[in-house]
C-alpha cells in the first residue's frame, strides 16, 4: 500500500464506528508509553535516549497512528519522509543501528495496534472494523520503515562520501605538505594511525581505470595487516596515502615505495614515490618497487639534460648506421646485460663469439668510446636504459 492510499471501507473523515475508541486511545498514551518503553529498552542501543525524548517519539507514534485511522489513509510519502530523515539522522548521532530503528518502530506500531484491538472488543467494534483498522497500522508501518531505510541509504551514501573526501583532504595535506599539522595529527588518531609512527608513501599506477578504488582498498587493507596501519585514497588517476608497511602486490598495478619518514617529512617520501613511479612505468616494471629496486635508473629517468647528451653521444650515431647499426646497439645491450662476459652474451644471442667481438670493436669505433673504460660504461647504461624506456626494448616485463 503507498503513501496517501485509502484503504478499506469507512467515510475518511473520522465518522466511522471506532471514532470513540481512537478518543479513548490517545487518551492512554501513559499507558502506551510505559508497555512501549518496557520492550524498547531490551535494546541497550536505546540506553542513548533520554525517558523523555523516548516517550516525545512514542507519543508522536501514537498521533501519528490516530490521525491515520481517521484520515483513513496512510499520510503523503513526502510527509513519512520528512519525518523519517529528522529520526534517522537523530538515531544515526545517537549511534543507533538502522535495525534497531526499525524495530521499535514496529514495536511501538505493535503496542498501539494491541491497544487499539482491546479497546475495539470493549466498545464492540464490528470485527470487519477492527480488521481494516489493523491492517491501517501495518500499513503505516510498513511505509514508515521502508522511508527510514531509503533515508539511512541516503544517509549512508552521503556520509561515505563525506568520509572518502575528509581521508582525500587528509592524504594530500600529508604527502603534498599544505595541511596543518596539528588537525592532521588529530585526523590521524581518529583513523586509527599513530602520529608518531613512521610511513611510506605511496603512489600506485593502475592499467584499469575501473579497478581505482579496489586497488585503493586493496593497498589499504594489506598495509594494515598484521599491526599495521594506511590510508590510501584516489588522486588523478593514481592511488596514493601512507602506510606503516609495503602492500602487498597487485596484478596490474605498479606500486612506488617511498622511505619511510614522520608524518612531518612525509612529502619526501611522496617525492621519491613519484620519482621511482615514473622510472617504473618507463621501465616496465610491476609489483611494488622501491629506489633501491630502479636504483640510478630513477635518476637517468628524471634527468632529461644528461639523457640527451648521452643518447647522442652513445645513440644517435648508431641510428645513423640504420640496421647494422641496430645490430651493434643489441649486442652491446646483451654484453652489458651479461656483465660484460663475451661468451655468456654471444649465447644469448646465438651468435659466435668472434661476431660478437667484432661487432662490440665497430661499436667502440662509431662511437669512439672505449668499453673497458668505466665512465663509458655507466654513460652506455645510463643510455641504453633511456632509449629502451623510450620505445626501442623488446616486449619484456620486469618485476621488481
Amino acid at each position: 500500500m503507498e503513501a496517501g492510499e485509502v484503504i478499506g471501507s469507512g467515510d475518511g473523515n473520522g465518522g466511522h464506528e471506532s471514532a470513540d475508541v481512537l478518543a479513548r486511545l490517545m487518551a492512554d498514551v501513559p499507558i502506551l508509553i510505559t508497555r512501549t518503553e518496557h520492550q524498547v529498552r531490551e535494546l541497550s542501543t536505546y540506553d542513548a535516549l533520554s525517558d523523555a525524548e523516548l516517550a516525545e517519539a512514542i507519543r508522536r507514534n501514537v498521533d501519528d497512528a490516530v490521525t491515520s485511522l481517521e484520515a483513513n489513509a496512510i499520510p503523503p510519502h513526502v510527509q513519512l519522509s520528512e519525518l523519517a530523515e529528522r529520526v534517522v539522522r537523530r538515531r544515526v548521532e545517537q549511534g543507533i543501528p538502522v535495525e534497531d530503528m526499525m524495530r521499535t518502530y514496529r514495536v511501538s506500531l505493535a503496542v498501539i495496534n494491541d491497544r487499539f484491538i482491546e479497546l475495539a472488543v470493549d466498545a464492540d467494534v464490528s470485527s470487519r472494523e477492527s480488521l481494516r483498522c489493523s491492517r491501517l497500522l501495518w500499513s503505516l508501518s510498513d511505509a514508515f520503515m521502508t522511508c527510514v531505510a531509503q533515508e539511512y541509504q541516503r544517509l549512508s551514501v552521503e556520509s561515505a562520501l563525506l568520509d572518502d573526501q575528509a581521508k582525500a583532504d587528509l592524504v594530500q595535506g600529508l604527502l603534498f605538505g599544505t595541511g596543518n599539522h596539528s588537525e592532521m595529527v588529530r585526523a590521524c588518531e581518529t583513523r586509527g594511525l599513530d602520529p608518531s609512527a613512521s610511513f611510506h608513501a605511496i603512489r600506485a599506477r593502475v592499467t584499469e581505470p575501473a579497478a581505482l578504488a579496489a586497488v585503493c582498498r586493496e593497498l589499504q587493507r594489506s598495509g594494515a595487516e598484521r599491526g599495521g596501519a594506511a590510508i590510501v585514497s584516489p588522486f588523478r588517476g593514481d592511488a596514493i596515502g601512507l602506510t606503516t608497511r609495503p602492500p602487498h602486490p597487485i596484478t596490474g598495478t605498479v606500486v612506488a615505495l617511498g622511505p619511510p619518514l614522520p608524518l612531518t617529512e612525509l612529502e619526501a617520501s611522496f617525492t621519491s614515490a613519484g620519482r621511482v613511479l615514473d622510472a617504473a612505468v618507463l621501465l616496465d616494471y610491476t609489483g611494488v618497487v622501491s629506489v633501491a629496486d630502479v636504483s640510478w635508473r630513477v635518476a637517468a629517468i628524471n634527468d632529461t639534460e644528461v639523457s640527451r647528451l648521452l643518447h647522442d653521444r652513445y645513440i644517435a650515431p648508431l641510428r645513423e648506421r640504420g640496421e647494422f647499426g641496430e645490430q651493434l646497439l643489441q649486442s652491446v645491450r646483451h654484453f652489458l646485460a651479461c656483465d660484460r662476459n663475451v661468451a655468456a652474451a654471444a649465447e644469448s644471442m646465438f651468435l659466435h663469439k668472434n661476431t660478437l667481438r667484432y661487432r662490440l670493436r665497430k661499436f667502440e669505433e662509431l662511437a669512439s668510446a672505449s668499453l673497458e673504460a668505466t665512465d663509458v660504461i655507466v654513460e652506455l647504461a645510463w643510455a641504453l636504459e633511456i632509449d629502451a624506456a623510450a620505445g626501442h626494448r623488446p616486449d619484456t616485463n620486469r618485476t621488481a
